[in-house]
């Protein structure tokens, strides 16, 4: 996803690539690092097998990022009041911490001693140089970074809670997707073709990066996941694109009915909400999209995407503009018979309750591992049973 003053690089701008993911094994083994940093069940869900909304008492693996605290010490927000912390561990692997350190405080964690921050200073730099953005208040910056800027600085925490869920419930869309789950039961060959942005393209996921626990985009946890529940050979190709709008999207159709799609899925908005896009000519072109591909490929069915958005505090946000671009993708979908799948919702809740820095990639539009999970899981539940 091209940033406003960072040229797209050359990676953002890759071809499209293909998956046949019904024989991919992940081998934890490969990793040099003790069995005691490693409590994933597979690399595919990072030791969360269950979405966050039906995790019940034990919430693995959610990851966090500490700030600095009044009193000279850090602490981060967790998704639920926790109980009793289990572990506390790098997200990359490097560090495991002693448990007895932490103080609960509802849903806050804190810590006096040393662990994986951000200070202050670093969260709003006063040197422009790079590895910055500007801040929504002229005059003032935020941290920005590619790779494992911020990856390098989260930990992921795994404790009991008491709590339940009370956000936003995804809801499954096959009504609208029955020859695709005609397909699944079938154990048939079924092709998915992505989409979208640079967020659709992997980015920030550690393994596109890459680094430690190397966890695929969401994009292929989903496709995994099928693979393994239903016995299908899933097929994937994703035409997403860094940098790109739904404008663009219109001239990949002929590329997107080359690949006779079993299910189109179509992830855009974090970009054109930041440009002077209307909200109206966003739906006419993605009606305009979805109808070329039903005239070419009446078989293909379609999953609209409304995502993630951005730090708030970053110039570029235009917060104002992500609910009625949300809103329209959702009353386009029910007035057409179109799946929708609402990532939006809960991951604003998610923000509110944990930080933004503690689901972003590189703290303005991407999201790390944990967000690309909650796509995966968001997706699964719409287009499954």
């Amino acid at each position: 996803m091209q940033i406003e003053g960072i040229a797209g690089s050359e990676s953002d701008e890759r071809p499209m690539y293909k998956y046949n993911l019904t024989f991919i094994a992940v081998m934890l083994s490969m990793f040099s690092i003790s069995s005691a940093l490693d409590v994933r069940s597979s690399l595919c869900d990072n030791g969360q097998s269950l979405p966050v909304w039906e995790q019940g008492s034990l919430i693995q693996n959610e990851t966090v990022l500490f700030r600095e605290d009044t009193s000279g010490g850090y602490y981060a927000n967790l998704l639920f009041e926790p109980d009793e912390i289990i572990s506390v561990r790098a997200v990359n692997g490097t560090v495991e911490y002693d448990v007895g350190m932490f103080t609960i405080n509802g849903r806050s964690i804190s810590i006096k001693g040393k662990i994986l921050h951000l200070d202050e200073s670093e969260v709003y730099p006063t040197d422009s140089a790079s590895g910055t953005q500007p801040h929504i208040e002229v005059g003032r910056l935020i941290k920005y970074g590619e790779r494992d800027t911020f990856h390098s600085k989260q930990v992921n925490v795994t404790y009991t809670t008491s709590s339940d869920w009370d956000g936003p419930l995804p809801s499954s869309q096959c009504k609208y997707l029955q020859r695709f789950n005609q397909r699944l039961a079938e154990s048939s060959t079924v092709k998915i073709v992505l989409l979208g942005d640079s967020i659709s393209h992997g980015a920030n996921a550690s393994a596109t990066t890459p680094v430690f626990p190397n966890q695929p985009p969401y994009i292929e946890l989903v496709a995994n996941r099928l693979g393994s529940q239903c016995k299908s050979s899933i097929e994937v190709a994703n035409l997403s694109v860094g940098g790109k709008n739904i404008f663009w999207a219109e001239s990949q159709v002929g590329s997107v009915v080359k690949e006779n799609p079993d299910l189109v899925i179509i992830a855009f908005g974090m970009n054109d909400a930041s440009s002077d896009m209307s909200v109206r000519d966003f739906v006419i072109t993605l009606s305009r999209i979805i109808d070329a591909i039903k005239t070419s490929d009446s078989d293909a069915e379609f999953l609209v995407v409304s995502g993630i958005t951005p730090n708030p505090d970053w110039s570029m946000s235009k917060m104002d503009r992500r609910q009625p671009f949300h809103q329209a993708m959702r009353v386009y979908c029910d007035e057409n018979d179109v799946a929708f799948c609402d990532v939006y919702s809960v991951w604003n809740y998610l923000v509110d309750r944990k930080g933004y820095l503690s689901l972003s990639g590189n703290g303005v539009n991407h999201p790390n591992d944990y967000g690309h999970r909650l796509y995966a899981d968001i997706i699964l539940k719409a287009i499954t049973k």
